[in-house]
């Protein structure tokens, strides 16, 4: 018995069956499940690193994030040879940094954010950019209440469309480098999101609008993107595989985020 199964049936013989949520999905036939696997994906080893200050801006990291992210997902499928790394002027960042260049001996080039959209697009790497708005609201962070989703549906769909993540602040200076607008996802939803891409089942990322935190790693897993609450959360989760990993945090109390997907078998 996997493990969402196992819960179900706890579950119900304490008689709290009727406390799930998701009656709606609770009736889905049984899937296969596939074999024990890695999640965390081993990164092939790059022969070049670029690297790039800081950015504490975050509508700038956004595209930091977003470029990243497909530059790994390009290394993973075989089809390029450099990731790109923050330099943080952190001690342990740095020590780590510099034992990994000591093992794998990448070639190391430091470049501005415009330079390498500008090299990304020339490798065919990025085919655009993704438009989103930024929540500029009040909120706080990680917070329940009234949010912009636009930003995780561009960030979810960047992987299958190549494209960089971009606020309408920043959209002037992308396409002075030749990128083009491929979606405005101003108006876009979460639930509308899930709906156009067949995003992977092994993993599923939560993240707040407000904030740029792994990003990149979401886009190069190919992962569905949302906010950690509502109907496009219940239905991410119970079409992912038992035992996925949900990563990043959303929007909202604690329990609320993993009470679901504890009851769906994912950690």
């Amino acid at each position: 018995m996997n493990r969402r199964r196992f819960l179900q049936s706890v579950a119900a013989a304490a008689g709290t069956v009727t406390c799930f949520d998701f009656a709606a999905y609770g009736d889905s036939p049984p899937r296969p499940s596939p074999h024990l696997h890695r999640w965390f994906p081993q990164i092939r080893t790059p022969k070049e690193i670029w690297l790039l200050p800081t950015h504490w801006d975050v509508q700038e990291a956004m595209i930091l994030e977003s470029a990243s992210g497909l530059a790994t997902l390009a290394v993973q499928q075989g089809n390029w040879h450099t990731l790109i790394y923050e330099d943080a002027a952190n001690d342990g960042y740095q020590r780590w940094f510099d034992e990994y260049c000591k093992a794998n001996s990448p070639t190391l080039l430091r470049l501005t954010l415009d330079e390498v959209v500008a090299r990304m697009l020339k490798a065919n790497l990025v085919r655009g950019y993704i438009l989103y708005r930024y929540d500029q609201s009040n909120r706080e962070l990680h917070s329940d209440g009234k949010l912009d989703e636009s930003v995780n549906v561009a960030t979810s769909l960047a992987s299958p469309m190549g494209g960089l993540v971009v606020s309408e602040q920043l959209a002037d200076r992308m396409q002075k480098l030749g990128l083009r607008e491929l979606l405005d996802a101003r108006d876009r939803s979460e639930k509308w999101c899930l709906s156009q891409h067949d995003f992977s089942r092994n993993v599923l990322a939560t993240a707040d609008p407000k904030t740029r935190n792994i990003r990149s790693f979401m886009i190069a897993l190919n992962a569905f993107v949302c906010s950690g609450r509502g109907e496009a959360y219940n239905k991410a989760l119970v079409r992912c595989w038992e035992d996925a990993p949900v990563i990043g945090w959303g929007c909202d109390a604690e329990d609320k985020q993993t009470s679901p997907s504890s009851k769906w078998g994912l950690f």
